[in-house]
C-alpha cells in the first residue's frame, strides 16, 4: 500500500482528478450494472456488459424492457457517458501538462546554454579585438 500512496503522491493534479473521476465512473458502472441486471432478470456479468456497451454508445445485446431498466439506461446517458468523457479529458490534459513542463525545462536549459555561449563569445571578442563586443552588456567601470 505504501508504494501505491507514493505513486499517487507523485502524480500531478490533473492525474489525481482523472483517477477520482475514473473511480467514480467505475463505482457508478458497477452499481448501475447491478440495477440493470436485477431489473431485467439477467446475470450480473451481462448487466455489466450491457451498461458498459451503452456507455460506449454502441448498445448492449439486451435493451431495457422494464421501467427500472429504462431508468438504468437514463443513468448511463445522463451520468456515466459524461463521466467517462471527463476522465479521458482529464487524463489527456494531465499528460499534456507533464509534457509541457518537460519541454519548458529543456528550453530553460537551452536558454542558459545559449546565454553562456554568448558571454564566452563576447569575452573572446574583447580579448582578441581589444574592445567590448557591441552586444555585450555594459560593465560596471566605477570599481
Amino acid at each position: 500500500m505504501t508504494r501505491f500512496r507514493a505513486a499517487l503522491a507523485g502524480l500531478g493534479g490533473a492525474h489525481r482528478r482523472a483517477l477520482a473521476v475514473i473511480a467514480a465512473s467505475l463505482a457508478l458502472l458497477l452499481a448501475d450494472s447491478a440495477l440493470f441486471a436485477r431489473a431485467e432478470h439477467l446475470p450480473y456479468a451481462l448487466g455489466v456488459y450491457n451498461i458498459l456497451a451503452d456507455a460506449e454508445t454502441f448498445g448492449g445485446t439486451t435493451g431495457p424492457s422494464t421501467p427500472l431498466g429504462y431508468w438504468s439506461a437514463v443513468v448511463v446517458c445522463v451520468l456515466l457517458i459524461p463521466l467517462l468523457g471527463a476522465a479521458i479529458s482529464l487524463f489527456t490534459s494531465g499528460l499534456t501538462e507533464t509534457h509541457l513542463k518537460r519541454v519548458h525545462a529543456r528550453l530553460d536549459a537551452l536558454h542558459e546554454t545559449a546565454a553562456s555561449a554568448h558571454r564566452i563569445a563576447a569575452d573572446l571578442h574583447e580579448r582578441l579585438a581589444g574592445v567590448p563586443h557591441p552586444d555585450a552588456p555594459a560593465q560596471d567601470v566605477t570599481r
